[in-house]
């Protein structure tokens, strides 16, 4: 596990390459905190931190192959790099390490770009190849590890974080009108976007080729499949899964140092905990969060399922009394420099500092929810075909009243805030439906929230409709739910969230349910096999019935996110109106008087709209740090 970074520039101009190169590195000491290398070179410099897991001793970075005409720079791991040696080696190649990073200097030397759908893993890389005069980035196939860019006239800036490509980048730093308007209401700017002008996101599955004197180009080496082809026959599909489970936890399992599980004792985590039992012989060690608000610990479950596998249980406790609350945002806007409004950041980072004081992988259950039909809103699709059949007049006069006047309530997503989203977002088709469900600002709420000018900057601009386009046309209606959940809340939330947390903790962390085959294998199956009448998660629960708890098996899903709604009436409440002063949102090109009125709304406790405020906080926050050049108060 690594950062990565560098600049592809014309020749002879090393000393500058190497200069930004070296600015770079040091945003991403966090990622690897073991080893540092840079190569400079026919104007490009390649730069690699290093968090030691695989040959730790011979793994230095960057490496080139035999002739020294290829240099790679990798974040992440290979998983099928012992094989791809082996029958490179048959082809001649000589080896000088252990290291899956050499394997793919050589595979690139025997295979140019093909070598890319050849890799099995979890990475973002760079390949320099100096016979060819260019540089060659890609990023796997779920986007499981990230890699931000930016063209500037003659020269190509790359780095595993968006703060990396702001230090060895040069120009203004602007605010992302289209990133800034889909953040609002996803609580992240998806796909390539990010919110300062100009740099990009490589997109998962994709490689980006540059050469000088020519604009940057990427090609997709893998996509989604476009539609379910395989039989409901369930006991098949059953043992196909397992298989395939066994298989991606016990390639994932290869590790030179301490390893453990991230355990949350929901069906995802606990299927990879026992999954890496059977693969080692033995119960692996877990790490489990609690809350001090019993509402929202999910630690019973978790105790349960580690009692019955006889894993040794780590558990934190995460309690905002106890907290620093400024220092914790600090960390958290300093590392998640999209950045995203996931409140759950705060417990992920509090976990991976827990856990990395006794390993330095883990291995965690993400994935699961996007590919076998986990999420709430997948059911809100279903309910809204219903809710529709009701009479429009019905609907307005009585269902919209009568949910405006339920009570608040203090549950981490109440029904009241449910049920308020839901008929507000069920007007709509299947998929605007499930994002009006799980967003946070509503195309209306969000121009309230504007000036005039950033009202008129952002006219014809519909996130809902941005991200619908994502749904394949082959798939059924939950299909399209998930294949747009795959390309983007996935990769832009989920794995940024868990990516950036883990590795402020040097904590590298490894998802063996997003292994490329088992996604494939999860879209290719009927709509039935995955959310059954109102059941969820139906094959992977019948898969793994025998050997997970009955309780885990039909607990109701809880999430991972901190009591928002009362954090911010709480210990945040004060960086809250430091964070969101007129001066600040101004600055951000949103109107003061609206933005208060969304505040003052909750603070008040005249509504639960607490994930809205959170992601104003980060948006100010981040703001401030990474943009303005000033340094954050909170």
């Amino acid at each position: 596990m690594c950062g990565i970074c560098g600049v592809a520039g014309p020749r002879g101009d090393e000393e500058s390459a190497a200069r930004s190169t070296r600015a770079m590195l040091a945003t991403l000491h966090h990622r690897g905190p073991d080893d540092e290398g840079l190569e400079v070179d026919s104007g490009v410099a390649l730069g690699a931190r290093r968090l030691s897991v695989i040959d730790v001793q011979g793994g230095h970075q960057p490496i080139s192959g035999e002739d020294a005409s290829v240099t790679v720079a990798l974040n992440g791991e290979i998983w099928n790099f012992q094989e791809l040696r082996e029958e490179l080696r048959s082809k001649g190649h000589v080896f000088r390490t252990r290291s899956d990073t050499e394997v793919v200097a050589h595979l690139y030397e025997e295979h140019q770009d093909a070598a890319i759908p050849r890799l099995r893993g979890m990475f973002a890389l760079a390949v320099h190849d100096r016979k060819r005069r260019r540089l060659l980035l890609a990023r796997d196939r779920l986007g499981i590890k990230p890699l931000f860019w930016k063209h500037e006239g003659e020269r190509l800036v790359f780095g595993s974080e968006l703060a990396t490509v702001l230090a060895g980048s040069s120009g203004e730093r602007a605010l992302s009108t289209e990133g800034l308007h889909h953040y609002l209401s996803l609580g992240y700017a998806p796909r390539e976007l990010t919110l300062v002008d100009g740099i990009s996101k490589l997109l998962p599955g994709t490689t980006l080729a540059f050469e000088q004197g020519k604009k940057p180009e990427t090609c997709r080496y893998w996509d989604l499949p476009e539609k379910p082809d395989l039989s409901p026959d369930v006991e098949a599909r059953s043992l196909e899964l397992r298989e395939l489970v066994y298989q991606a936890v016990r390639e994932q399992l290869v590790s030179d140092v301490p390893l453990g599980v991230f355990l949350s004792g929901g069906i995802d985590s606990s299927t990879v905990l026992v999954a890496a039992k059977a693969a080692l012989g033995r119960s692996p060690l877990a790490f489990a969060l609690g809350f001090r608000e019993k509402t929202h610990s999910e630690l019973p479950f978790a105790e349960l399922v580690a009692r019955e596998n006889g894993s040794e249980l780590d558990a934190a406790l995460l309690d905002a009394s106890a907290l620093d609350p400024r220092a914790f945002l600090e960390t958290i806007v300093r590392h998640a420099n999209d950045p995203i409004a996931d409140t759950s950041l705060l417990p992920v980072l509090h976990l991976a500092r827990h856990a990395r004081k006794r390993v330095t992988v883990v291995l965690s259950g993400d994935g699961g929810d996007e590919l076998f039909g986990g999420y709430e809103s997948y059911l809100a699709g279903k309910l809204a075909r219903a809710y529709r059949r009701i009479p429009r007049f019905l609907r307005a006069g009585l269902v919209r009243p009568l949910v405006s006047v339920l009570p608040l309530s203090s549950a981490k997503l109440g029904f009241e805030e449910r049920a308020r989203r839901f008929v507000r977002a069920a007007e709509g088709d299947f998929a605007r439906a499930h994002f009006g469900f799980t967003g946070f600002f509503f195309e209306d709420e969000k121009r309230a929230l504007y000036s005039e000018t950033l009202r008129e900057r952002t006219r014809g601009l519909d996130t809902r409709d941005a991200i619908v386009a994502l749904a394949p046309p082959g798939q059924d209606a939950l299909g399209k739910l998930q294949a747009i959940d795959i390309r983007s809340y996935l990769p832009d939330n989920i794995l940024t969230k868990v990516d950036r947390m883990t590795m402020a903790a040097s904590l590298e962390a490894r998802p063996p349910l997003l292994d490329h085959r088992i996604v494939e294998f999860a879209l290719r199956l009927p709509q039935e096999l995955k959310l059954r009448g109102l059941r969820k998660k139906f094959l992977l629960k019948h898969a793994f019935a025998e050997v997970l708890p009955t309780r885990v098996l039909m607990r109701r899903k809880q999430g991972f996110s901190i009591p928002v709604h009362a954090w911010i009436r709480g210990p945040l409440r004060e960086i809250v109106q430091e964070a969101l002063s007129r001066e600040r949102l101004e600055r951000l090109g949103l109107d003061p008087a609206a933005v208060s009125a969304v505040v003052s709304s909750h603070l008040e406790e005249r509504a639960n709209v607490g994930f809205h405020v959170f992601a104003l906080l980060m948006l100010s926050l981040w703001f401030d740090r990474h943009i303005s050049h000033r340094s954050s108060r909170a």
